[in-house]
């Protein structure tokens, strides 16, 4: 945010956002509802440091304006669990060493959501990252954790749909298409889908 952003946040005159997902949310608040079913609570940047809370609120704002409300909300818990984990109040070597080490390997997916937001953080340019720690984050190889688990486990709630739900979506779409309840064009478009 840039110091004419904060200027007018402060005054009252710019303190909304809109999610990725159409929610509209205070950026002064501690509470997020970024969509239906996700909320975000920030009352963990309290914790850190005076100098970098505005940070790290600010490049928040950004993540849930330009990404899913699960990927910031996947932020939100990184950051949490390094000021948790580590004790520290700012973003330093020593505190992101330990918290490596503290997560092991199965904890490098937790590390890698916690580098894309210092990183980005930097890009926006916000000072709560020197030129060491960015190094020393860039020098690292991490795994982003195990992909398509549930699509192989055929998980009900983030796997595919199964032959029966297909049927049921199909009977339903077809079932408004004949009581003229959606257009031409809406049953095409779902139905390419």
């Amino acid at each position: 945010m840039s110091n004419y952003q904060n200027i007018l946040s402060k005054s009252g005159h710019l303190s909304k956002a809109v999610s990725l997902n159409g929610y509209e949310f205070d950026m002064e608040s501690n509470q997020w509802k970024l969509n239906k079913d996700t909320s975000v609570n920030l009352e963990f940047v309290h914790y850190f440091d005076t100098s970098i809370q505005e940070d790290i609120r600010s490049t928040l704002v950004y993540f849930a304006e330009q990404n899913s409300a699960g990927y910031t909300a996947s932020l939100q818990q990184a950051l949490n669990r390094y000021r948790k984990d580590t004790g520290a109040l700012v973003f330093s070597e020593l505190g992101l060493l330990s918290f490596k080490s503290t997560l092991g390997k199965k904890g490098e997916p937790v590390l890698a959501c916690l580098r894309t937001f210092l990183k980005q953080m930097r890009a926006l340019g916000y000072n709560a990252l020197d030129d060491t720690c960015l190094e020393l984050l860039d020098g690292w190889r991490l795994s982003g954790g195990e992909r398509g688990i549930p699509v192989l486990s055929l998980c009900p709630k983030y796997g595919p749909f199964s032959d029966y739900e297909f049927e049921a979506i199909s009977d339903g779409l077809n079932n408004h298409y004949a009581e003229k309840r959606i257009t031409n064009e809406e049953y095409t478009v779902t139905q390419l889908f």
